[in-house]
Formats: C-alpha cells, structure tokens, sequence
C-alpha cells in the first residue's frame, strides 16, 4: 500500500508541473480538483482499513468434510465459541460479537483446512 500511495504522489507531482505550463489554464484550479480528489481516495483507503480492523484469520481449524455446508458453519461457529470463551477467557456471545464467518478459499480434501475469517462488530 506504502508503494501505491509513493507513485501515486509521484504521478500527481508529474501532473502538476505540466499544469503549471500556460497552455493548461487555471492552475490553481486543477489543483484544487486534484487535491479533492486525493483527498477522496485516501478516506476511502482509510476507511477499506478501519472495516477490516476487526477481522482476524484463523488458521488451522478442522474442517468437516463428510457434511453439509449448513453443518460445517455449525461446526465452525461452536469452535470460534469455545475458543474465544476458554481459550482467550473473553465474555463472548457469539451471534452479539460475531457479524459473519466464512472459510476462505474452495473446499479440497487433500489439502489442509482453509482458513477461516471471522468479522467482529466492532474492536473492543
């Protein structure tokens, strides 16, 4: 991110000495159009960031693959639970504290468990 963020500066740089020819007009107004709009793609990446805060990965959870779908997100939820509850000693209430889980990649039975994301609501 620290590199996209470094050629974007650069390229915008780039842009504005050409803006600062007289061919290109209003100069001060670009740069104020320029500057909303990087202005813009930060919040956005700032806010891309703060969302993704509360999210943690686990990995190497068992996975059941002889069930159904509906019976493994049983089997994961029971697992985040207990962890959470005897494992990190939190007060948790899992449908409260939890927005969504959901393993992450396609299901391949030759291959370790995929891991599993789980979004909290909220840091705390």
């Amino acid at each position: 991110m620290e590199k996209e963020l470094e050629e974007k500066t650069r390229s915008l740089r780039e842009e504005m000495k050409v803006m600062k020819q007289p061919e290109h007009g209003d100069f001060e107004q670009h740069l104020r159009v320029m500057e909303k709009s990087v202005l813009g793609e930060t919040e956005r990446e700032i806010n891309e960031k703060k969302k993704r805060e509360p999210n943690i990965i686990m990995f190497g959870i068992p996975e059941q693959q002889e069930v159904t779908p509906e019976w493994r997100k049983k089997s994961d939820k029971k697992f985040v639970n207990n962890f959470m509850k005897e494992g990190c000693r939190m007060d948790f209430v899992l449908r409260k504290d939890v927005e969504s889980m959901a393993r992450l990649g396609k299901p391949d039975r030759s291959k370790m468990p995929r891991p599993l994301l789980v979004r909290f609501r909220e840091l705390g």
